[in-house]
């Protein structure tokens, strides 16, 4: 599937957050786990939308609900630069029984 895309349609630069519910029946592979993970990255033609250093932009666990975890740091307001791309790594566990699947990524968005 596509990268989840968030656009900040606000007017400041905002901070995004990221908590989870888990994607396994499998026990040994709750969250956090490397079997799901997520990565924030610039959309192309908005390149600099957000502060590179500072946001996690190589794949990272995807974090428990129970923590509210900051993955990008001042996302832009400004038109051309007001959107990123969230990816998603997905790895099915050895020892995962078959069925659907499924969890929530909960986003909010705190003024930086």
């Amino acid at each position: 599937p596509p990268p989840l895309v968030i656009q900040n349609a606000g007017n400041v630069l905002v901070d995004v957050n990221l908590s989870g519910t888990n994607l396994w029946n499998s026990s040994s592979f709750q969250i956090p786990t490397a079997n799901f993970q997520y990565k924030v990255d610039n959309i192309s033609g908005e390149n600099m939308s957000f502060n590179w250093t500072g946001s996690n932009t190589t794949y990272t666990n995807v974090p428990a609900s129970s923590t509210n975890n900051t993955i990008m740091i001042q996302l832009n307001f400004t038109d051309i630069t007001d959107s990123a791309q969230v990816d998603i790594n997905i790895t099915v566990p050895p020892d995962e029984p078959p069925g659907n699947k499924s969890a929530i990524l909960r986003f909010s968005f705190e003024r930086s």
